[in-house]
């Protein structure tokens, strides 16, 4: 084991005692709860090294959560919290890297930024509308707008808020001086926040489902997705087979080739051979091939 190895392991245990520290700060929410599990699994999962797979991450994040309190299995952040990701993890899972779009790299960098929040939020979306429109008899046609503004923001929130917690306890006067850069940063989501919302379809009511009605969309939605996925492995495995045959068939005309070329400078030099050793045997060859 190298100290390269060891640096890394002793960085992610430092990483989960952090998590663990996170949900204590946030009083142990349920959807931190489940993100910082989920995370601490992979974490410890490299530590120990041990592949880690992410349903089961996300069913032991759920089991402790319901242990601590079973009646969270009604609490709405535990369903939206878990529907999001359920629908990343579903419709995102085993995606293959795009193509560039552009030869500038700037460019390039919005254009995935705007696709990959794009896609997680419309297949967050996906699982999440029934929950939405049964608790809250509301649903958005503007999250993509709002979500691709405010996701960055969100992540620098949460850490530079992590980071000014922390250093508040030793140092209470200084982390008061950088609440005051903290402080335009979440006036800025506010503001993003506050207009989006003006946008028209931005809150739109509607009549609350029937629980058959939630259940039928939910079994086609997986049906759909079951069935995509098996014709893309269908047609995935299609393609391979195809290009197997053409490179093997490829494989065998450069054999045929190179033992046509062998053939031919094989004889090419028994002829010439056969110049130099005199006509007769020139003719007595020529007439044995």
């Amino acid at each position: 084991m190298t100290r390269k190895n060891i640096s890394k392991r002793k960085i992610k245990a430092i990483t989960v005692i952090f998590l663990v520290a996170f949900m204590a700060i946030t009083n142990f929410t349920p959807s931190v709860v489940r993100a910082c599990i989920m995370s601490s699994t992979l974490l410890i999962s490299g530590i120990i090294y041990r592949k880690n797979d992410v349903w089961s991450s996300l069913c032991f994040s759920l089991l402790v959560i319901l242990i601590v309190n079973p009646y969270n299995i009604r609490n709405n952040s535990v369903l939206l919290s878990y529907g999001g990701t359920i629908g990343i993890i579903t419709f995102l899972n085993n995606q293959k890297p795009s193509k560039k779009l552009t030869s500038n790299k700037y460019q390039e960098k919005i254009i995935r930024y705007i696709k990959n929040t794009s896609l997680v939020s419309l297949s967050a979306q996906i699982i999440l509308i029934p929950i939405i429109v049964y608790n809250y008899k509301t649903i958005s046609f503007t999250f993509l707008i709002t979500n691709i503004l405010t996701s960055y923001i969100i992540g620098v929130i949460i850490i530079f808020g992590f980071l000014l917690v922390i250093i508040s306890f030793p140092f209470l006067e200084f982390s008061k001086i950088i609440g005051n850069f903290y402080k335009p940063i979440i006036d800025l989501l506010e503001l993003i926040t506050k207009y989006t919302s003006k946008i028209p379809f931005s809150k739109i009511y509607i009549k609350v489902p029937y629980m058959w009605e939630i259940i039928l969309y939910y079994v086609l939605i997986f049906l759909f997705t079951y069935l995509y996925k098996k014709y893309r492995k269908t047609v995935y495995s299609a393609k391979n087979q195809k290009n197997e045959k053409t490179n093997s068939s490829s494989r065998i005309s450069n054999n045929l080739d190179n033992r046509d070329i062998s053939n031919n400078t094989t004889k090419s030099k028994n002829i010439f051979y056969r110049r130099h050793a005199g006509g007769f045997l020139f003719n007595y060859y020529s007439t044995e091939n």
